[in-house]
């Protein structure tokens, strides 16, 4: 009986092919569907198909496409959409200088408790009404509306750091960092108002 010494490594099988070579999405067809993905992530199969077909490649099928993103480790996901003035060359500029100059062009070496965070959200109230409710038979239920689906809310928030020396049940510390905000029903927030609300948190800081 012949003696067969332990291997150190497992011996994984290679993928049954049926002795055929893959003749769909290799090559240049691969090259630009990835190609197209990094530049448009959104992009859907038939689009994909479209720009391999417009740039030399051969006519796939959408199961072809999901198959070969799917080999090639990419996942579907929910994605964020960014505004096209965040690419701007002046506003790329401005993001390093952010994070790369001392005031007052930037804020590198400042220390983080002395920064706070202010953001301004505008939101629209169409769905708080309820739509069901209990009545006798043959009456109908009404209620007097709440908002109109016009109504728009404005929300300035305001979050400091909070001070690293303080107990943490302290209000202005980490664990328990003051918040300001203000809520306003208007659609946009003017410059006056702005600056009346950063008047109230410095006023409030300082005290």
């Amino acid at each position: 009986r012949p003696f067969l010494p332990s291997l150190s490594v497992s011996i994984e099988p290679f993928r049954m092919t049926g002795n055929s070579d893959r003749n769909t999405l290799t090559g240049f067809d691969q090259l630009l569907l990835c190609y197209f993905k990094w530049l448009y992530p959104e992009a859907s199969a038939d689009e994909c198909s479209a720009y391999i077909y417009n740039n030399g490649g051969s006519i796939t099928s959408r199961d072809n496409i999901a198959t070969r993103l799917k080999e090639m480790k990419y996942t579907r996901k929910r994605g964020s959409t960014e505004a096209h003035q965040a690419f701007l060359p002046r506003n790329l500029l401005r993001q390093y200088q952010f994070w790369n100059l001392p005031p007052p062009l930037g804020i590198h070496g400042v220390p983080r408790h002395e920064l706070f965070d202010v953001d301004e959200a505008g939101f629209g109230l169409e769905d708080v009404n309820r739509h069901y409710g209990h009545a006798s038979k043959g009456i109908r239920v009404r209620k007097p509306g709440n908002y109109s689906r016009q109504t728009k809310v404005t929300v300035i928030l305001a979050v400091e750091p909070g001070l690293p020396w303080l107990a943490p049940n302290v209000l202005g510390s980490t664990g328990r960092p003051r918040r300001w905000y203000r809520i306003n029903v208007i659609e946009n927030t003017t410059a006056f108002e702005f600056a009346d609300f950063m008047t109230e948190v410095i006023d409030d800081m300082e005290t």
